[in-house]
């Protein structure tokens, strides 16, 4: 992630306009997707599916817990400390389409503590 979004060129977008982005097999635009950021005025219509998984505290990725209580990582091919990492999926909305996005870990939080406020 950019630390510094101001270095980053940007364009309004509607989710609509996203989506044809996504969607295409076009190189050109899967290039204009990952160099730009695009700025959607939306509204959260649901946030649903909360639950947490164990991530690795190195890699952050998915661990599976042993019988004798461990935690193991594939990723890292060894026996791991962990730490809860929240998930959630959300429904956003803008007045051309909606668009379903699962939202890990520190981002999924701070979509909760949105909500909440």
């Amino acid at each position: 992630f950019y630390k510094n979004l101001s270095s980053i060129p940007f364009s309004f977008r509607t989710i609509k306009d996203l989506k044809k982005i996504i969607n295409s097999t076009d190189d050109e635009k899967f290039t204009l997707l990952l160099s730009n950021l695009f700025l959607i005025q939306l509204w959260v219509l649901d946030l649903t599916k909360k639950k947490f998984y164990h991530a690795c505290k190195n890699c952050k990725k998915g661990t599976d817990r042993k019988d004798s209580g461990v935690f193991y990582c594939q990723n890292c091919k060894k026996n791991v400390d962990t730490f809860q990492c929240f998930t959630l999926t959300a429904n956003f909305a803008d007045f051309t389409s909606n668009l379903m996005v699962d939202v890990i870990g520190e981002h999924a939080e701070t979509l909760m503590e949105l909500r909440s406020t």
